[in-house]
């Protein structure tokens, strides 16, 4: 039989709008009809379906038990613009505009959901509804207390038009009055209620205000007794609110509320209080709350409740670094010898991750050490190690750098029958030992083991592989792979047994398991970075710009797209000024899209101010240009990154002028200069050999507290070397420079290049006095120095060889030197050069026999210049023999002679040969004269009886030819040598 049934038609539908309702009549067999229609709307709008459902069963269905409609009859809910219309006849009030009001939401067969779940709607009270039939006994049982609770409803309609609470949230005043019918007391009804209130808070101000509220309220219960608020709180609430107070951040709330609950609690229960405190403390994210947590441990101990397995757990989660862990664990150690806990893998488990948490990596270096110890007892304690104990092992180690370590456990592992050897999360800690130390071949096997073993892998694998690979600089591999990872190929690519790993691995879940996310994206452009490889960086980015890379290969709607980081990469490898600047406008015009917006940074501006350095030539008119629009386009106010990274610039530039400026403008903006930016303008001024200047400027450097570096050191050396003042003014500014240093910058390693230069100008000035004694005052001299004092040596007048000897001899052991008995080559160069300056050249080639011989090593001991010095030492003292030998042994010491050491051998042969010449004459001059001739060491080679011996003549033409073989071009003194020996043949 048909029936007369009417829907709902909306007129007009908003987000901010409250909609309105046509009833029409239509013809239907069931009502059903009509909610499959409210979950069709359900689906375009949650308000409407709403008012929709509540309208149904608010008119709809009274309507239908009373009368029928008239065909094509319109019944108007709510009013209608048009003044045209007429009032519809059967009762029908004037129209009032519409009124907000609760009305119950559509029955359910679930008797609890009726009675607790209300909801609101937008009607029109133009229409008085007709009263209900109620002929349905389940609807009467459900409805009995209606008439008992409208008086209540009618003070919570009263309550939702002014503003405050909303039905079903009751409130502390509330709770007193039903307190004083109750008899028991804590209630769990009640108790309940009051932690209804604290979840209904979502403020952090609300949950302090209502805790304040709990602990100050008194009300009297059914005996008429005073008693606390908080009395009615049964111990597993108060745990909750203790929990919840410290998840919301609420931790002063939280303590007050603590210190408030443990008078009234036993030792259990206190013990389950402190430690959803000591819990919420520990996983925070601030050091300092974290900290809190070891004090509540203590506050137990001092109120005599004994810690759990629980609570000791979320104390090693505060702690950070292996040598608090290791103190924490002793005091474990002595709850244990107590009988108040008992050891578990758990508790070891906490301790060995609390090492691998490093709270400052320069002083926690060794927390994996401590974790290898804590495993190495945990079979003395009977306690046998899971995965997620070398799980925790292999982290530690690899923070520390230990991959090696880290690989040997994990074969430890592999070699315990009793693991599974399967645990992904263990895999994952040793890839990420590989990626810490670089190393990406050793990556690349540990892939292919878990292949091979069939062990799940995912994308956090894989991004390990990546950057092991980004950080040993094998970019292209890192690309293949990441490739394979978007195409769903990396198992194939990772095994030879295709057979067997299709098995394995036949199902698409495994493929989105390894596709690619932004952070893969990002590692590969740091290995383009790394290897300042500008064009694959540049391909690879264009490929994440155009949604090459899915994070769901099943999804094509999951198409990544570049963040700032990706952004930041790539400029960090531009290498030109104009495409840094196209890729910040870029980054600009990102705000033009719905989705992938991107802004700006502080570190884009850095970096694109750099790659005007970097660009050929550098092209300071940009960075300048960057620096005052980040301010202006993308509210970047300029920090110190950017400052320094235009003064560079700058100083690429040699512009000083506009790096003195920038220093003045960072500082007069609020942005206190560094050490870089003092290293920038300093070498500006060097470069132009500004001593006097860069000098006042490290004045005030040090004046306003900033630690000089090494480059800045570097940078006035460099100053004082390309300076055109006298040496003596130089002294003056260098001395000026080490007076206001500290003991520690005092030491050569800091400030070596000071103390170089300054004997350096000694020896300029001919004062080896005060050169020596600046030398004996350097606190570890390191080679460097060594080799200045050793050049003043060479270069005053009188040459100092025996100083020279005897500071060589008496220097200390110089690291990092090649040479035998740890002598830097260029020191054993001047002393030599010193010794032969004096013709002592058996002294020179002492020392060259001594710490020169480079049989072992093969690397050069001394410069091509100090053997030369040897080669005319030689020849000037008569030796033209070692002069000669010293040119043949030159490869002994892995020196190359140059034309410079054929000329002096060859000069040496033309003087031995005009020697020669020389003393036939005396010879023949002197004939019957009874006096005596010294024989020297030309006679004896030119009157040797061997048939194949040479004369010197010979010898200087035989090198000539030697050296034109060897692709060497003789200049005009060394033919001029050769004519001359040929000149003086008998």
């Amino acid at each position: 039989m048909k029936r007369n049934t009417c829907i709902f038609i909306p007129q007009e539908t908003g987000e901010n709008m409250d909609p309105t309702f046509d009833l029409i009549q239509l013809e239907r067999r069931d009502v059903c009809l009509l909610t499959i229609l409210g979950l069709i709307i359900f689906h375009y709008s949650n308000n409407l379906a709403l008012a929709f459902t509540s309208q149904l069963h608010a008119n709809v269905l009274p309507l239908r038990r009373s009368r029928s409609l008239s065909d094509h009859t319109l019944l108007s809910l709510s009013p209608k613009e048009d003044s045209n219309e007429k009032p519809v006849e059967n009762g029908v009030v004037p129209k009032k505009p519409p009124m907000i009001m609760p009305i119950n939401r559509p029955r359910s067969r679930s008797l609890g959901e009726r009675r607790t779940n209300k909801y609101y709607g937008t009607i029109n009270p133009s229409v008085t509804p007709l009263p209900e039939k109620r002929n349905n006994k389940r609807r009467r049982e459900a409805n009995r207390d209606k008439n008992r609770k409208r008086k209540r409803i009618e003070v919570e309609r009263s309550r939702y038009s002014s503003g405050e609470e909303s039905i079903g949230i009751v409130s502390l005043q509330d709770i007193e009055r039903k307190a004083k019918i109750k008899r028991s007391i804590p209630d769990v009804n009640l108790s309940r209620q009051i932690l209804s209130i604290f979840q209904s808070k979502s403020w952090k101000q609300d949950l302090e205000e209502v805790t304040k509220d709990l602990i100050q309220y008194k009300i009297r219960n059914f005996q008429q007794e005073t008693i606390s608020m908080s009395d009615l709180i049964i111990p597993k609430d108060q745990t909750s609110i203790i929990r919840l107070l410290g998840a919301k951040g609420c931790y002063k709330a939280m303590m007050a509320m603590l210190h408030h609950f443990l008078p009234k609690t036993d030792e259990i229960d206190s013990q389950f209080l402190y430690t959803a405190a000591l819990t919420a403390f520990a996983q925070s994210k601030t050091p300092k709350k974290r900290e809190n947590a070891i004090r509540i441990l203590d506050e137990m101990d001092e109120n005599g409740v004994r810690p759990n397995g629980y609570t000791l757990t979320a104390a090693f989660l505060s702690i950070d670094g292996g040598r608090k862990a290791m103190a924490l664990w002793d005091r474990v150690k002595s709850y244990e010898r107590r009988g108040d806990i008992t050891l578990d893998v758990h508790l070891y488990n906490s301790c060995i991750h609390a090492c691998s948490r490093y709270e400052n990596r320069d002083t926690e270096v060794n927390g994996w050490k401590s974790a290898i110890t804590l495993f190495r007892q945990m079979p003395r304690d009977g306690i046998e190690p899971n995965e997620q104990t070398y799980a925790s092992l292999i982290h530690a180690c690899a923070n520390g750098g230990q991959m090696r370590v880290a690989l040997s456990l994990l074969d430890e592992m592999k070699r315990n029958k009793n693991l599974t050897q399967t645990l992904p999360k263990v895999w994952g800690a040793a890839l990420r030992a590989c990626a810490t130390k670089g190393d990406g071949s050793k990556a690349m096997s540990l892939m292919r083991d878990m292949v091979e073993r069939g062990i799940e892998i995912n994308t956090l694998h894989l991004n390990n592989v990546l950057a092991a690979l980004s950080k040993q600089g094998r970019d292209a591999e890192a690309r293949d792979l990441l490739l394979h990872m978007q195409n769903g190929t990396v198992i194939l690519s990772l095994s030879d047994d295709f057979k067997n790993i299709t098995d394995s691995y036949s199902n698409d879940d495994s493929t989105a398991m390894t596709s690619p996310d932004l952070i893969s994206v990002n590692t590969v452009l740091t290995a383009f970075a790394n290897n300042n490889n500008y064009d694959g960086a540049k391909d690879l980015f264009q490929r994440l710009r155009d949604g090459d890379f899915l994070s769901n290969p099943l999804d094509p709607m999951s198409k990544l797209f570049p963040d700032i980081i990706s952004y930041n990469l790539l400029l960090s490898t531009c290498n030109n000024s104009k495409e840094a600047v196209d890729i910040v406008d870029e980054i600009r015009m990102t705000r033009r899209n719905r989705r992938n917006v991107v802004r700006a940074t502080c570190v884009t501006y850095t970096n694109a101010i750099s790659a005007c350095k970097k660009s050929d030539p550098p092209d300071l008119k940009t960075a300048l240009k960057l620096l005052s629009e980040a301010e202006k386009k993308d509210a970047c106010n300029p920090n110190i990154f950017m400052y320094s990274a235009a003064i560079w610039v700058a100083e690429s530039c040699n512009n000083a002028k506009t790096a003195l400026f920038l220093l003045k403008t960072m500082r007069k903006n609020g942005c206190h200069p560094n050490a870089i930016c003092y290293d920038g303008v300093i070498s500006s001024l060097a470069e132009q050999g500004k001593l006097e200047a860069a000098c006042s400027l490290f004045q005030l450097m040090k004046k306003e507290g900033i630690a000089p570096t090494v480059t800045t050191f570097q940078r006035l050396s460099l100053a004082a070397q390309n300076s055109h003042c006298s040496p003596e003014t130089a002294i003056r500014s260098l001395e000026s420079v080490l007076d206001v240093l500290n003991d520690f910058e005092l030491r050569a390693s800091i400030s070596g290049p000071i103390y170089n230069s300054l004997i350096r100008l000694y020896g300029a000035i001919n004062d080896f006095e005060k050169a020596l004694y600046t030398y004996e005052n350097v606190d570890h001299a390191n080679a460097a120095i060594l080799s200045s004092i050793l050049f003043v040596c060479s270069s005053v007048k009188p040459v100092r060889w025996q100083d020279a000897i005897i500071i060589l001899h008496t220097s200390d052991i110089v690291e990092n030197a090649m040479g035998r008995g740890k002598i830097e080559y260029s020191a054993l160069s001047y002393a030599i050069i010193a010794c032969s300056k004096q013709n002592e050249w058996k002294e020179g080639l002492n020392l060259l026999n001594i710490y020169g011989t480079a049989k072992d090593n093969g690397k050069q001991v001394a410069s091509v210049d100090a053997m030369n010095s040897l080669i005319a030492a030689a020849g000037r003292s008569g030796r033209p023999d070692m002069a000669v030998k010293l040119l043949n042994d030159c490869h002994i010491y892995s020196i190359v002679p140059n034309m410079r050491s054929y000329r002096s051998a060859i000069v040496a042969c033309n003087q031995a040969q005009h020697e020669i010449r020389r003393q036939q004459r005396r010879k023949e001059r002197s004939s019957g004269s009874s006096r005596m001739q010294e024989e020297s060491q030309y006679t004896k080679v030119e009157e040797s009886s061997d048939p194949l011996s040479l004369h010197w003549w010979e010898a200087s033409l035989s090198l000539l030819r030697r050296m034109r073989e060897e692709g060497l071009v003789p200049d005009a003194q060394t033919y001029s040598s050769v004519i001359a020996a040929l000149t003086n043949i008998q």
